[in-house]
């Protein structure tokens, strides 16, 4: 790294590289020339340097910076849609639950058939279409 006191020229491809290397923004390098090189602060050369600096390197960070923040923007919004998709799914599943309890529930038939048999009797319980359920008791 070039420090301030060796003794290079303000516009040479080792402060070019430098500034280019710690890719400071535009601020701080006028900051640098003004307080490390205020003789060459309003010179052609150091206005020069920082146009050509904000448009090879200062420029191109903020324009990845920017996509980089749009592609982190679109992911978020690709994650929010899928959660939505997915709880909206989510919903329609419970309310099929409920629509084939309800048809559960109005579908149940409550009756009892008993045929008399000797020395048995059977009863047949249909509580549902799904479930059979049968007994048989002595009968007495």
């Amino acid at each position: 790294m070039v420090s301030p006191n060796v003794d290079h020229e303000p516009g040479s491809l080792s402060s070019i590289s430098f500034f280019a290397a710690i890719q400071c923004p535009l601020v701080y390098i006028s900051n640098f020339f003004l307080t490390f090189l205020p003789e060459l602060s309003g010179s052609a050369l150091t206005i020069h340097f920082l146009k050509a600096f904000e448009k090879n390197v200062f420029l191109p960070c903020l324009k990845k910076e920017e996509e980089e923040e749009e592609e982190e923007e679109e992911e978020e919004e690709e994650e929010e849609e899928e959660e939505e998709e997915e709880e909206e799914e989510e919903e329609e599943e419970e309310e099929e639950e409920q629509q084939q309890q309800q048809q559960q529930q109005q579908q149940q038939i409550l009756f009892v058939i008993c045929l008399p048999y000797q020395p048995f009797h059977l009863r047949l319980c249909f509580i549902s279409r799904a479930h059979l359920s049968f007994s048989l008791a002595d009968q007495e």
